[in-house]
């Protein structure tokens, strides 16, 4: 949770390369925190990845606007 407060500061600051860092790392973080659960399936995994892969092009798409 700290480490997306901290994206959402370092986006609004237009440091999107900061904010992509954290927001990747609270992704994962997400991601190994669920593993150990039972009823974690892998279609629920693969909806986690698609959306660390969507949140980090809407990043990039919306850095290189700004750039």
């Amino acid at each position: 949770m700290v480490n997306l407060v901290f994206a959402k500061v370092m986006f609004a600051l237009h440091l999107p390369d900061i904010a992509d860092a954290a927001n990747f790392i609270n992704s994962a973080l997400d991601i190994l925190l669920l593993l150990p659960l039972m009823s974690v399936t892998v279609r629920r995994l693969h909806d986690l990845g698609y959306s660390i892969f969507s949140h980090y092009k809407y990043i990039h798409e919306y850095a290189c606007l700004y750039a």
